[in-house]
């Protein structure tokens, strides 16, 4: 008799967090699951869902089985105007405060549709502990995303076990990596010497680990082999590298990144190959690598003196900025 992953199609939905460096590789991720046969659900908001609907409606002409359930996002009881629904459409502090509130209050929707569809898995982002405990409830697993590094997240939690009175030094040592890094006290996140809303959302991280059936992050082995064994060894949950998740998704279709004319993805292909041919021609580890992420506003004084800074440092480097919504690099 055949088993029931051998006739019926495995369900997994995928939870993205509001912000776009989060939520483009995860829906990429999760194309490539429906690419593989996976039944996929994507769970976000009505003006989120705009984002990446016609990358997903492509897919399902394509054959393959994937969705968007979007939830109603709850503007008016948050005071944002309609339409800012991720931290990248905030354009003030107090618009961030409220995507955070209503991140909270999206909670129950979410746990009540996890527990009307009793999907085989349930892939969130790694802001999402409560997850953990709403998929314990329903008995399957919960593997959270981290769309940055193996290095970050072993960084973070030993900044974390690192005692707060060492924070009076002026240099603080992370222990127990498998190499010698230092921070500053000035490089230090504020959030990690205070007791605030972001401390206590990294304390529910740590508290939901023993639960977590394991990991995504969207890196590679041959980046970061050391951080990638010191992650396996220390946290004990299995771990996939499944990076750079959107470069392989659209590696034989270039007018899919964003681009809407085939001259224009001509002009990415050239790009991109001028800046592999530039780094090839550099000596080994002496590049410097420079990217704010999607979220950083910075006044144009500011970004001349980060330039003057660059340039002063005389080594040579790629700094990634975010123009309107595209990304160049210099």
């Amino acid at each position: 008799m055949a088993s029931k992953l051998e006739t019926e199609q495995l369900r997994v939905f995928f939870l993205p967090f509001l912000a776009a460096g989060h939520m483009i590789p995860m829906v990429d991720l999760a194309r490539l699951f429906a690419m593989h046969g996976v039944a996929v659900t994507i769970v976000t908001t009505t003006a989120n869902a705009l984002i990446f609907q016609n990358s997903v409606d492509r897919d399902i002409n394509s054959g393959h089985q994937i969705r968007i359930h979007a939830l109603q996002f709850p503007s008016s009881e948050v005071g944002l105007s309609a339409g800012v629904e991720n931290l990248n459409a905030a354009s003030s502090f107090e618009h961030s405060v409220g995507i955070n509130k209503a991140l909270a209050m999206l909670r129950v929707p979410v746990e009540t549709l996890f527990r009307e569809e009793r999907p085989d898995c349930i892939v969130s982002d790694l802001l999402y502990p409560w997850t953990t405990d709403v998929a314990a409830e329903l008995g399957i697993p919960r593997i959270f995303f981290n769309g940055s590094s193996f290095f970050w997240f072993c960084a973070e939690r030993s900044l974390h076990e690192t005692k707060t009175d060492c924070y009076e030094d002026d240099a603080v040592l992370l222990s127990g990596l498998p190499h010698k890094i230092e921070l500053l006290r000035s490089q230090i996140p504020d959030w990690m010497k205070t007791t605030d809303s972001r401390y206590a959302l990294f304390n529910a991280l740590r508290e939901s680990e023993s639960k977590i059936y394991g990991a995504v992050m969207n890196s590679f082995d041959e980046l970061e082999p050391a951080y990638v064994a010191h992650f396996r060894n220390t946290m004990k949950m299995e771990a996939w590298s499944v990076g750079p998740v959107s470069l392989w998704l659209n590696r034989d279709n270039l007018p899919d990144v964003g681009k809407t004319t085939v001259n224009n993805a001509d002009q990415a292909h050239d790009d991109h190959k001028e800046i592999l041919n530039w780094l090839n021609s550099k000596e080994h580890n002496s590049v410097i690598y420079v990217s704010f992420g999607s979220l950083a506003r910075f006044r144009s004084t500011q970004l001349k003196e980060i330039s003057h800074g660059l340039e002063a440092s005389g080594h040579p480097f790629i700094w990634v900025c975010e123009i309107g919504h595209h990304k160049r690099s210099f």
